[in-house]
């Protein structure tokens, strides 16, 4: 949205096996979201510092990239929203 009031902090990117990506970001202490296994769902804030928001870029590029993260093992229990 172009409007300001209805902006807000959240970054989609589309990648195979997103579940399996957000499971290994989230044992390197990066917590985001996947929806439908295509999309990972990042929302930094103002609570972020630039540092914080660079590692989690630098981890989620790193892993795509390497393509480590397709054999991992995903979870059956569920955890907390985040």
């Amino acid at each position: 949205p172009r409007e300001e009031t209805r902006m807000s902090a959240l970054v989609i990117i589309e990648v195979e096996e997103a579940d399996k990506l957000k499971q290994v970001l989230k044992q390197h202490g990066i917590l985001v979201d996947s929806r439908q296994n295509r999309f990972l769902r990042l929302s930094p804030f103002v609570y972020n510092s630039v540092e914080q928001i660079t590692i989690a870029v630098l981890a989620i590029t790193d892993t795509i990239q390497s393509g480590s993260y397709k054999t991992a093992k995903l979870e059956t229990e569920g955890g907390p929203v985040t």
